[in-house]
C-alpha cells in the first residue's frame, strides 16, 4: 500500500512540475513584453524600429498567452 503511495505521488509530483514549468514559460514571456514596453516608455530616445520589428511576435505572444487556460486547482 506504501508503495502505491509512493508512485501515485511520484506521478503527482511530476505532473507538477510539468505544470510548474509551462507557468514559468509564460510568465517569462509576459515580463520578457512587460520588460519590452517599459523600455520603451522609461527611454528617452526608444528604439522604436526594433519594437516594431518585432510587434507582430508579441502581439502572437499576447493572443497566445490569453488564450491558454491556466488551472487554478
Amino acid at each position: 500500500m506504501i508503495e502505491n503511495l509512493r508512485s501515485e505521488e511520484g506521478k503527482k509530483l511530476a505532473i507538477l512540475q510539468y505544470e510548474s514549468s509551462i507557468l514559468q514559460k509564460e510568465i517569462n514571456k509576459i515580463h520578457e513584453i512587460v520588460t519590452t514596453i517599459n523600455d520603451i516608455n522609461y527611454n528617452d530616445n526608444p528604439d522604436m524600429v526594433n519594437f516594431l520589428l518585432k510587434f507582430k511576435h508579441y502581439h502572437e505572444s499576447i493572443e497566445e498567452s490569453l488564450s491558454k487556460a491556466i488551472k487554478s486547482k
